[in-house]
């Protein structure tokens, strides 16, 4: 039996190719090199933080946690500061008045739980991590507190205001709420996405129905053509509309005349002039009946003659309308102020006689002299009858002139007698102004009503106070 050699049958085995090998051990050995250098990444980046990272919109790459720590003790990893808006309303703040800061303690983990087990990876790769924040409540608080006054409003009635020379009616508008609860939210996300600027989220507050002020406007619109003019030594000053309506400030739906306002007006004709409170008190009261006058203002330093105002019998709202009336009497160029030679000055206390309004029946209480008719002066009071205020007199009204005149009448004659002066029955010219002091409503002794001192009286005061 033929024995077979199966070996010639086996292919010869391939000799090993040595480079495979190399390979292999290539391989190897730059796997071994990467991870080394991973291994010295986490030893030498063990403080810091990996290159290419941000926080939040920061950059943050290779900062050292020391350095890190500063950032967050400065908040400087937010906007130095946000612009909050709201319709037309703008303000910048910064985050910390608004009580809003970055965690360091959050941010800081954040960062160090983000490191991937490979950091060499993150030379070629990009990494953000979320900057976590932290407000404090109270700061929030007391910084929406403060943006308040111009972001909240309430909403406006209709109400008039001055345009050039005119007053107008302007219609409703809405108001404005800030939501503090949605401000905080929105405030935390736009700092987190690194924005300077958040809409500040707030509720409209609806426009209340309109109101008619035609009327009102009309009667503001008549006190800008009143025509005012003061005299200082010698010199008239005119103001022009426009100048008369800066006297003017809101009160409420309307406006009206202001001390702040008008005050500024005189100082620029005379600093402190001796009848400075007078005079804002007769403009006013000009403006109010649309009277057009003239007024004395009197120079610092000038004899004064300081009065105060008081009731018997009678509410105290009736003496709004007196003080008013006594002022613009006063401070009248054809006054006892003499052309600007005195003043008279209303004062709360302290003066140097009270101008009463009294009840009829009150008047007896003031002395013999005084009877339930007429007016009178008993020592340092002047009493006005206020049947006579608000009636005037038969003769008076006969003639068919003005209440406003007849009180202008009571008050220079009433005056007159606390300068010292006494009645005068004598009528110089037949059909003449009778003297301020004649008894005019009891006999005008041939002459004709009058309310102003006349020439010859203005000098006898002059004369006794040596003008």
């Amino acid at each position: 039996m033929r024995i077979i050699d199966h070996r010639q049958f086996q292919k010869p085995l391939k000799k090993q190719r040595p480079w495979r090998r190399y390979a292999l051990y290539g391989v190897a050995g730059l796997a071994g090199l990467f991870l080394l250098a991973n291994a010295v990444m986490w030893v030498a980046y063990r403080g810091k933080v990996l290159p290419n990272y941000k926080l939040g919109t920061v950059d943050v790459s290779s900062l050292s946690f020391s350095e890190l720590d500063k950032r967050f003790s400065a908040n400087s990893l937010l906007p130095a500061n946000v612009t909050l808006t709201a319709g037309t309303a703008k303000t910048a703040v910064t985050p910390a008045s608004m009580g809003v800061y970055a965690d360091k303690v959050a941010s800081t983990e954040a960062l160090k739980n983000s490191r991937p087990l490979l950091p060499l990876l993150s030379f070629v790769t990009h990494h953000t991590v979320s900057l976590a924040l932290r407000v404090d409540d109270t700061g929030f608080n007391n910084g929406t507190k403060a943006i308040e006054p111009l972001f909240n409003y309430a909403p406006q009635p209709s109400h008039i205001a001055l345009s050039g020379s005119a007053f107008v009616i302007v219609d409703p508008s809405t108001g404005q709420q800030i939501n503090a609860s949605q401000l905080k939210v929105q405030l935390q996300q736009g700092l987190k996405s690194g924005h300077s600027s958040v809409t500040v989220p707030s509720t409209v507050l609806a426009a209340p129905a309109p109101t008619d002020l035609k009327a009102e406007q009309q009667k503001l619109q008549k006190q800008l053509a009143a025509k005012l003019t003061f005299v200082y030594n010698g010199k008239t000053v005119a103001p022009t509309v426009g100048d008369i309506g800066k006297w003017y400030a809101a009160s409420g739906q309307t406006m009206a005349p202001a001390d702040a306002q008008i005050g500024t007006y005189l100082d620029g004709i005379a600093a402190s002039a001796a009848n400075r409170s007078d005079l804002l008190l007769a403009i006013k009261y000009a403006l109010g009946k649309g009277q057009s006058l003239n007024f004395a203002v009197v120079p610092k330093g000038a004899i004064t003659r300081t009065y105060c105002t008081a009731t018997r019998g009678v509410g105290e709202a009736a003496l709004d309308e007196m003080i008013g009336k006594l002022a613009a009497t006063y401070a009248d160029t054809r006054g006892w102020n003499a052309g600007g030679k005195m003043a008279f000055a209303h004062v709360a206390s302290g003066c140097d006689y009270t101008v009463w309004l009294s009840a009829a029946n009150q008047m007896g209480s003031f002395g013999d002299i005084c009877d339930d008719y007429y007016n009178c002066q008993v020592g340092n009071s002047v009493v006005v009858n206020n049947d006579r205020w608000t009636l005037a007199t038969d003769p008076w009204n006969a003639t068919g002139a003005s209440l406003e005149d007849y009180r202008t009448l009571i008050i220079d004659h009433e005056t007159g007698h606390r300068l010292g002066f006494y009645d005068d029955p004598v009528c110089p010219v037949a059909g003449g102004p009778a003297p301020v002091m004649m008894q005019q409503s009891i006999d005008l002794h041939g002459c004709t009503f009058n309310r102003w001192p006349t020439a010859p009286e203005i000098a006898t005061v002059l004369a006794r106070n040596g003008l």
